[in-house]
């Protein structure tokens, strides 16, 4: 998609940057949104069968239909109230049109997950947005949950977000820096997939930890003071943190403090972030939502941050030729 894409997302921040000052009407500002999104064709088949899905919409936006609908049958709930605009949009969808004014915070935390979640741009992308820095994370996926309700991956990438929105800013956007989950592409092998994504990362985060099923009432996921029970590494993860220590990589790898001593002894001479985890009391999480967002409490937060930063910003200065 290269540089087309890149300048018809920033054409797309833009307008929705201007229209959401514009404190227009629920109403008008989800569909000259998801307009935009349809015509920008930023929603992905994953995302459009989740807005699909009567039970995610209910827990990410509150609704009491699924946001999109294809078939002009189901517009009208069961009392015979049209509950659907009946404009067409992305060639054959419909929109609900119930939605009111405290929505409006649910759908843009969505929208932001959705516009910063777009796959990583080539590199030719530079001629419109200066260096794109990709960072790519290796953790142990929630298989139940779509990645817009991953408590795991949202509570690595929140972190990673504000460090590189910090040198984003510092470098006045010369740079993008991507955050990505380390996965294959479709029609691609995956094997190969994830090796030239770690040849061409500015900077790899590991995750070793075998996270454990949030849906599942046969696990405990938590000790009595809400802290997440890991036992095991994720053998996916342990073997691209080692693919890429054996590269020349230099990633950040983080570890349960419950399984360091379990570390295998071919890493065990790599300094690891020691982290734990618990959940969130509902009163910190947004309002309206039922996902169970994470705590992540780090043994050397300023270390994790420092560290973070001066991989990402050596990266800059060298491709912006700032170390003369």
């Amino acid at each position: 998609m290269g540089i087309v894409f890149v300048i018809r997302y920033s054409q797309f921040a833009h307008k929705m940057k201007e229209e959401k000052q514009s404190d227009e009407k629920i109403g008008e500002y989800i569909r000259g949104a998801m307009r935009e999104l349809f015509y920008q064709e930023i929603l992905s088949p994953e995302v459009v069968n989740d807005l699909k899905d009567k039970k995610f919409c209910k827990d990410t936006f509150g609704l009491d239909f699924p946001m999109l609908e294809e078939s002009e049958s189901k517009l009208y709930d069961d009392k015979g109230k049209l509950r659907y605009w009946k404009d067409i949009f992305g060639g054959k969808y419909y929109i609900t049109n119930h939605w009111f004014e405290p929505q409006r915070e649910l759908f843009d935390a969505w929208l932001k997950k959705i516009v910063a979640d777009i796959p990583p741009v080539s590199d030719t992308a530079s001629e419109t947005l200066g260096m794109v820095l990709s960072v790519f994370v290796g953790y142990s996926w929630a298989k139940d949950l779509s990645v817009y309700q991953d408590p795991y991956w949202i509570s690595i990438r929140e972190y990673l977000r504000k460090i590189a929105e910090d040198l984003e800013k510092q470098y006045k956007n010369q740079i993008t820096i991507s955050v990505k989950r380390l996965r294959a592409s479709h029609a691609c092998f995956v094997h190969d997939e994830i090796l030239r994504r770690i040849d061409d990362s500015a900077l790899l985060v590991f995750d070793l930890a075998q996270n454990p099923p949030l849906n599942d009432p046969n696990i405990a996921i938590a000790n009595a003071d809400q802290n997440i029970i890991y036992s095991a590494f994720n053998s996916n993860v342990l073997y691209e943190a080692g693919v890429a220590v054996g590269k020349g990589k230099k990633p950040i790898i983080l570890c349960p403090e419950s399984l360091l001593s379990k570390v295998p002894s071919d890493l065990r001479g790599y300094l690891f972030t020691n982290y734990k985890t618990s959940f969130k009391p509902k009163e910190e999480c947004p309002k309206g939502t039922k996902i169970k967002y994470i705590n992540r409490e780090y043994s050397d937060k300023k270390g994790l941050q420092e560290a973070v930063r001066y991989a990402l910003e050596s990266k800059i200065k060298k491709a912006l030729n700032l170390n003369k």
